[in-house]
């Protein structure tokens, strides 16, 4: 199975790339339950510089606001 992906666009410039997302490995990573807080992920155009933080939630709850 692929690894899932990201298409970024840089609101600035319009460059366009593909980030792959890989599982961060730590001791931690066998905890389980709910987070405590809503993960956000910092994309930055490789281009012109320009960085962006964007939550990650999921689609179900994007479509229900």
């Amino acid at each position: 199975m692929p690894e899932p992906s990201i298409d970024y666009s840089c609101p600035h410039c319009g460059e366009s790339t593909t980030y792959r997302l890989v599982p961060e490995v730590t001791p931690d990573s066998a905890a389980v339950g709910p987070p405590s807080e809503i993960p956000s992920i910092d994309l930055r155009c490789l281009r012109c510089g320009t960085s962006e933080t964007y939550k990650v939630v999921p689609d179900s709850a994007r479509t229900a606001s």
